[in-house]
């Protein structure tokens, strides 16, 4: 059996054992959980489930000590701000158990769920231990739930230590849910390394390319950009774009039957893997994320690391934190047709030489948001909170 606690001693200073709760390990995490592992050695890390059907590529958990309890999972459907939308749920019911067993001094809990509440009730029973809660969530993605999910995370609120959040929408959020302790911005990272080299990869053309990366969901707003798109060209013949989809989802048939009589060509990719996704960036002008509401958006980080320009929804919380207006991209609301076309009017008058000279100032926007930085963030954080 593990002793109650164990430190482990860096510089002098005792580094607790920690436990990361979440629900999947998706590969963009695991560069930021490497660096935190070697900041932080007893790691562990407990998921409810190994994958989900609508996330492709292979599994990669770089040599994490990773452990998968027993969960029950369901697909959720809903309709929300006049889109529909899917997500899973996951219940961990070994969670409470798994902590028992592993006996942690800091707990780093992810949503508002069962996890959650186990992470609390852990910390009741254990109060020598610490609760950190992460809450990837903004406004406009919370704005819909009942009365008995707000009650729930009031609960929870009230016995967490901290919190951690992706940005300043997040923590609006939280604080309106009477949180007044600290909170910590966490934003998403990528290895900036994998996308840095694309500046330099360009290839001079007179086409501007509009690349949107993710899912063919209604949430995206991706068939609605380019319905929109359609009125712009028709207004502005002449004009040399190209449009180009890495991804696949339910909305694939349509977005195949608008390509067909698009006055834009419409290129269907497929998934990509991380080699052909950064060969994408090469060759992409502007990246285009019309999301309806969307906690983060981690290609938003992978397109400035390339030196592209983004063209990005204010329901992005990466736009939010990350564009600079006319320096590294341009922000729209993707409800509003004419705020649509007001930004490709922005975007779209400039030649494709201007696009490309803004390539320096998106890879020093994104410079220090890196998988190390961030690591450190969260370690200064459990440090605080442990002592």
């Amino acid at each position: 059996m593990l002793p109650k606690f164990k430190y482990t001693k860096i510089n002098s200073k005792p580094i607790p054992r920690v436990a990361l709760m979440t629900n999947i390990l998706p590969n963009y995490r695991v560069a930021l959980l490497k660096h935190l592992n070697k900041l932080v050695p007893e790691l562990r890390i407990f998921l409810s489930a190994r994958n989900e059907s609508n996330r492709k590529g292979p599994i990669d958990w770089g040599g994490l000590d990773v452990y998968v309890h027993r969960s029950i999972s369901w697909r959720s459907r809903s309709t929300i701000h006049g889109y529909k939308d899917e997500s899973y749920i996951h219940l961990p019911l070994g969670a409470y158990w798994q902590l028992s067993l592993y006996r942690p001094q800091v707990i780093i809990t992810s949503e508002f769920g069962l996890r959650s509440i186990s992470a609390v009730l852990y910390r009741l029973f254990h109060p020598e231990s610490k609760v950190i809660l992460w809450a990837t969530l903004s406004q406009r993605t919370e704005a819909a739930r009942n009365f008995v999910r707000r009650f729930v995370r009031r609960f929870i609120l009230q016995n967490v230590d901290r919190v951690f959040v992706n940005g300043r929408d997040g923590e609006e959020y939280i604080r309106s849910m009477g949180f007044l302790g600290t909170v910590d911005h966490i934003p998403y990272v990528v290895d900036t390394r994998a996308f840095s080299s694309v500046r330099e990869l360009k290839a001079d053309s007179d086409v501007i390319a509009l690349f949107h990366v993710g899912q063919l969901i209604e949430r995206k707003g991706i068939l609605e950009f380019c319905e929109i798109l359609q009125v712009w060209c028709a207004a502005h013949p002449g004009m040399r774009l190209r449009v180009r989809l890495a991804g696949s989802g339910p909305l694939l048939s349509r977005l195949q039957e608008l390509g067909r009589s698009s006055l834009v060509p419409i290129d269907f990719l497929g998934h990509l893997t991380l080699d052909s996704l950064v060969q994408e960036y090469c060759q992409a002008s502007i990246l285009v994320f019309p999301t309806y509401a969307d906690e983060w958006g981690v290609v938003v980080n992978e397109a400035l690391s390339a030196g592209v320009p983004v063209m990005g929804s204010k329901y992005s919380q990466a736009v939010m934190e990350l564009i600079d207006e006319g320096k590294n991209g341009w922000t729209f609301d993707p409800t509003e047709r004419e705020s649509v076309l007001d930004a490709l009017d922005r975007a779209l008058t400039k030649s494709p030489a201007d696009i490309k000279a803004m390539a320096e100032f998106c890879q020093r926007s994104v410079q220090e948001l890196t998988p190390e930085n961030v690591a450190k963030r969260i370690y200064d954080s459990i440090m605080e909170t442990s002592s």
